[in-house]
């Protein structure tokens, strides 16, 4: 989903509605806003319906100090809502029988079964895409207002430089291609996205 559109840098800028020339410009330029950002902290911050992944029964998870496979890790992904639990022996886990990584705070990074579960990240015939993970994969289910305002403000500033010689040399590869962008974003924009930053648990 979309952090912003037109309408909404728009009407940071200033822009009558009534001034439609730029604004298939100006909804590129939040779309790429929101590019940059997501490429910049590697995060997307926002998930309107479920998705499934799938974890490696061995690979992605960890022993506990028993001995049981029982923590399962996705670092670098960011899961605000679970939906649904499978392990790799076909078993739904119900929502009593583990505890999210970190507890009680999104975005989570990992789920640990519980002790008194009985249960062991598990697989048959293969490790590899046992578990399946069903939720909202992202930072939160909808952008926080720090990074819809970072998206903004990124887009106006972009849509500034348009008739000047502003030359772009930072290169960002992310899932949605290669994105060309100033030398330096906006020192406020900056200080919006700071908090966001992943933190290795």
């Amino acid at each position: 989903m979309a952090y912003t559109d037109a309408d909404g840098v728009k009407a940071y800028l200033k822009i009558p509605d009534s001034e439609t020339d730029d604004d298939t410009l100006i909804g590129s330029l939040a779309t790429g806003a929101q590019k940059i950002i997501e490429a910049k902290l590697g995060r997307v911050f926002e998930a309107a319906s479920d998705s499934a992944r799938t974890f490696d029964a061995l690979a992605d998870t960890e022993l506990d100090e028993y001995g049981w496979r029982r923590n399962l890790v996705f670092y670098g992904a960011d899961l605000c809502s679970i939906t649904s639990i499978v392990n790799g022996d076909g078993t739904t886990i119900a929502s009593t029988k583990y505890v999210t990584l970190p507890k009680n705070v999104t975005p989570y990074y990992g789920i640990r079964l519980k002790a008194s579960s009985g249960y062991a990240w598990e697989y048959e015939d293969d490790p590899e895409d046992a578990i399946t993970i069903t939720g909202k994969w992202a930072y939160s289910a909808s952008a926080p207002d720090d990074i819809v305002h970072a998206t903004i403000r990124l887009a106006a500033y972009l849509y500034k430089q348009k008739d000047t010689q502003q030359v772009f040399e930072q290169v960002l590869t992310s899932p949605g291609g290669v994105l060309r962008m100033p030398s330096k974003l906006p020192t406020d924009v900056i200080e919006l996205l700071e908090p966001y930053r992943r933190l290795t648990p």
